[in-house]
C-alpha cells in the first residue's frame, strides 16, 4: 500500500492513523471519501473565516476589525451547501455566528487581543526519510512577548479535556513543524502550544517538555513504521461515531457497532 520507504505525512493523516488504521488505510492509503458532516463542514467554515479575518496579510487590515466586519466575512463565505436539509442549515448558521461573537467578546474586541503574526501557516519539513506537512491555525506572538504560541481550532460541540490535550499528538506534530520550519524560526522559538475551542472559548496548554520534539519525532518514525508494515487492524475504541466508513468496517456488521446490546 505504501511501497517507497519515504512517506508524504501530515498532521491529520497522523492523528487518523493513531485514532484507528483502518480508517487510515481507506482514507490514504486507498483514497476512498466518504462524503463530509455538517459539522466537519462548520469546522472548516469558522476556521477559514478566523484565518481571513486575522491574516496579518489578508484582505481585512487591523482598523477595520469589528464585529461587523467579522460577520461581513462571515456572509463572504458562508455557502447553503453546508448542510443537506434546513434544520441542518439554520442551526449551524446559529452555531457559527454564536462562535463568532464570543471569540471576538474573548480576543478579537479585546483590549489587548493577540498578537497574530500569521494564519494558515503552511509547514514542510523532514523527519527521518518522510516529509511532513501541514497548516498551523493560528501563530501568535507568546505571552513572554519574545517567542511564538502555536494556536489550533477546535470547533467540536464536546470540550476537550485536559489530560487529552496534554498529550494531543497532532498539537505535538504542529510544535515539531513550527520548530524545524525556517519562516517561523525568524520570530523566535515555540513557547506555548495552545487548543482553543472555539464554543466555549476555553484555551488548553500543553507543557513544552525538555525533549518534546524528539519525543514527536521518535513518536512519527515509529508510526510511519506501523504504516509501511500496513497495520491496519481497526480499533475497537476509535471514534466510530464521527467515521464514514461504517459499511467497510468489519466491526460494524449490518450496521451495528460490535460490542452494542440487542
Amino acid at each position: 500500500m505504501w511501497p517507497d520507504a519515504a512517506l508524504s505525512l501530515s498532521a491529520s493523516q497522523l492523528d487518523t492513523y493513531q485514532d484507528c488504521p483502518l480508517k487510515h488505510a481507506y482514507r490514504y492509503g486507498l483514497g476512498v471519501r466518504g462524503q463530509s458532516g455538517v459539522h466537519a463542514n462548520l469546522g472548516t467554515l469558522v476556521h477559514g473565516v478566523l484565518e481571513r479575518f486575522c491574516d496579518p496579510e489578508g484582505p481585512v487590515p487591523a482598523e477595520e476589525r469589528t464585529r461587523e466586519r467579522l460577520h461581513q466575512v462571515a456572509e463572504e463565505c458562508w455557502s447553503d451547501d453546508l448542510a443537506p436539509f434546513r434544520p441542518q442549515l439554520e442551526e449551524a448558521r446559529r452555531d457559527l455566528f454564536a462562535m463568532l461573537d464570543l471569540w471576538w467578546d474573548h480576543e478579537g474586541g479585546a483590549a489587548d487581543p493577540p498578537a497574530v503574526l500569521a494564519t494558515e501557516h503552511p509547514f514542510h519539513v523532514q523527519v527521518g526519510p518522510h516529509r511532513l506537512s501541514g497548516r498551523i491555525d493560528r501563530v501568535d506572538r507568546s505571552d513572554d512577548g519574545e517567542g511564538l504560541c502555536v494556536v489550533d481550532y477546535k470547533s467540536g460541540k464536546s470540550k476537550p479535556r485536559a489530560a487529552d490535550v496534554s498529550g494531543d499528538l497532532q498539537l505535538a506534530t504542529y510544535h515539531l513543524g513550527a520548530s524545524l520550519d525556517a519562516e517561523l524560526a525568524r520570530w523566535g522559538p515555540v513557547r506555548q502550544l495552545r487548543l482553543l475551542h472555539l464554543r466555549t472559548m476555553t484555551p488548553f496548554e500543553q507543557e513544552i517538555t525538555p525533549g518534546h520534539a524528539r519525543a514527536t519525532e521518535e513518536w512519527i518514525l515509529a508510526v510511519a513504521a506501523r504504516m509501511r508494515a500496513e497495520e491496519i487492524d481497526p480499533r475497537i475504541d476509535a471514534d466510530c461515531d464521527h467515521c464514514e466508513f461504517h459499511r467497510l468496517c468489519p466491526l460494524w456488521p449490518e450496521g451495528r457497532e460490535v460490542g452494542q446490546e440487542e
